[in-house]
């Protein structure tokens, strides 16, 4: 029997990437335009299969990949606000079609269109996808890029950058023996990001049923006294909050920062690793194929996906610290031959 009801693996869409999902109707394979001018495809689109490791073509793939991601989602937005810009249908045309011209009299919703079917398949080739065959009842679960090299992203990264993809998604207690702690570790973590979104939306409202939520957990004393400043003093509940919100983010802190001022990546991994156990475990529990669906691509696959987009900070952070090595090796072999520059 689950613990969690389906809906509360994606309860809170604040916390998804602002990522545009669309039907795919065309698929683009590099292949089938190799000697077609007109419809070359400059866009790199990532195998599932490749290995993420530390040589250069590889970095280049993946990087290339989450590059082009980032650049299909500003097209797709800008065209959106201005579907005629003949600088946003040359700029796409080049990066879908290697052909700036390739939108030039086509209708004002065919380059947005096309950009959104690209980024779809991004999205997929990366995170993974679900799908439903003809004639079956079941969904069949393809897994993507990040998936496949689970293990070898989460080495590379750091533990402040892995605490950045676990503040950066929706986490699930499991409720399992043995996961106690790990459990207690993420309601530290669902604490302060609740506290975050409703600091950073300054709802009076949501502020005052915060604060009143907690106040349940106060000694009597505290409550009535609480009860008799409360009355015409949003001040008052306001001061309450802070202090709500420091002592949260401190015990998130303590659990998670050593004496080394640094953060302890087997609780971060562990937090991780038990969260999406769970998204997994209500994934193959739901009988709804609509819902089990919807558990993969806001449970599941956004975990992925916001992996990758850590992770592709860190190697674009390493490709630069590479550039300015190498451009201090040149420097130093000049000056060996009296040039100064």
């Amino acid at each position: 029997m689950c613990l969690w009801p389906t809906h509360v693996l994606y309860r809170d869409a604040s916390l998804m990437l602002p990522l545009i999902r669309y039907n795919i109707r065309k698929v683009y394979k590099p292949s089938e335009h190799r000697n077609n001018k007109k419809n070359k495809m400059a866009i790199h689109i990532i195998n599932p299969n490749e290995k993420y490791e530390s040589n250069r073509a590889s970095r280049d793939s993946f990087v290339k990949t989450m590059d082009h991601l980032g650049k299909l989602g500003e097209y797709i937005q800008a065209l959106g606000k201005d579907g005629e810009d003949p600088s946003l249908r040359s700029d796409l045309g080049g990066l879908l079609h290697d052909n700036p011209g390739q939108f030039v009299n086509q209708p004002a919703g065919v380059p947005r269109s096309e950009a959104g079917e690209a980024y779809s398949e991004l999205i997929q080739k990366l995170g993974g996808w679900v799908e439903q065959p003809r004639g079956s009842t079941v969904l069949v679960r393809n897994k993507g890029y990040v998936e496949n090299n689970l293990d070898a992203i989460l080495d590379h990264l750091g533990a402040d950058e892995l605490f950045g993809v676990v503040n950066g998604i929706p986490l699930y207690t499991s409720g399992e023996k043995g996961d106690e702690g790990t459990d207690k570790k993420i309601a530290l973590i669902n604490e302060v990001q609740k506290v975050s979104r409703i600091g950073k939306s300054q709802d009076p409202g949501d502020i005052t049923a915060f604060v009143n939520e907690k106040m349940k957990e106060m000694p009597k004393w505290m409550q009535r006294s609480y009860a008799s400043y409360t009355s015409g003093s949003d001040s008052y509940v306001q001061a309450l909050f802070s202090s709500f919100v420091q002592n949260a983010r401190l015990k998130m802190e303590h659990e998670f920062i050593g004496k080394d001022g640094k953060f302890d990546k087997a609780k971060v991994r562990d937090v991780f690793d038990v969260s999406l156990k769970v998204a997994n475990r209500e994934y193959n529990a739901e009988p709804s194929l609509k819902d089990q669906k919807e558990i993969f691509e806001k449970g599941i696959s956004h975990y992925y996906l916001v992996l990758a987009q850590i992770a592709h900070q860190k190697k674009k952070g390493e490709e630069k610290t590479q550039e300015e090595l190498d451009r201090d090796a040149r420097k130093k072999a000049r000056r060996k031959l009296g040039i100064a520059a």
